[in-house]
């Protein structure tokens, strides 16, 4: 299994997106909304990492697009996720 469906697996059974909020921004949000709606009548595969990085895999083989929509998403939103030093945000 590649290593971002493992991470993209991981941030969607632990919850990043709620954790991160509003930082994490748009595209790990619609990331994890177009995971969670692509298998909206199979949720309890999204309830452990490593079933849903079984989940993700057997969809990503079968819908490649969405492979390549989900990798993009997931892209994306690394800046927001671990920005650099100089892209943090100073605290107050």
């Amino acid at each position: 299994m590649d290593p971002i469906t493992l991470a993209i697996a991981s941030a969607v059974a632990t919850g990043i997106a709620t954790r991160t909020g509003e930082s994490a921004g748009t595209a790990l949000t619609t990331l994890i909304g177009r995971i969670r709606d692509r298998f909206r009548n199979r949720p309890a595969v999204l309830e452990s990492e490593e079933s849903t990085a079984t989940a993700l895999e057997t969809e990503f083989t079968r819908d490649p697009a969405f492979r390549q929509d989900c990798h993009g998403l997931w892209n994306q939103a690394q800046p927001a996720l671990w920005p650099t030093p100089s892209q943090a945000k100073p605290t107050t």
